[in-house]
């Protein structure tokens, strides 16, 4: 099994995939693409950087349990988690709303079979 997985889309948008243990669900790293935020990769599929932090956020606020989230007000939105990779490791920033915030973990093995979560390439 491997840590990061590839993903490449129309237009010549690439992206890593993890496994967040925080979240418990994948995280796409964006590393080439004709337009919008690109993070730069180290390349090392064992000990993987990249830079800068990564920022998962919504701008649904889903707090009050109803089972249709309300938008935010124009211009905000709510941080999911934000965290650093470095040499192999998440950095999860002490803003991420989750248990993990504040510490440094290995970044996990990919739970799933290859090519089981969304066609992911190996």
């Amino acid at each position: 099994m491997t840590k990061l997985r590839r993903t490449s889309g129309a237009g010549g948008y690439r992206s890593i995939m993890h496994w967040c243990p925080g979240c418990n669900e994948p995280h796409g790293i964006r590393i080439e693409g004709p337009t919008g935020p690109k993070w730069t990769f180290n390349g090392d599929y064992e000990k993987p950087t990249f830079n800068p932090s990564i920022l998962c956020f919504t701008v649904y606020d889903d707090s009050d349990d109803s089972d249709v989230p309300q938008k935010l007000p124009e211009g905000q939105r709510r941080t999911l988690c934000h965290y650093f990779i470095r040499d192999g490791k998440i950095e999860f920033c002490g803003d991420s709303p989750h248990a993990f915030a504040g510490h440094t973990v290995d970044i996990p093995e990919w739970p799933y079979a290859p090519g089981a979560y969304g066609g992911l390439e190996e």
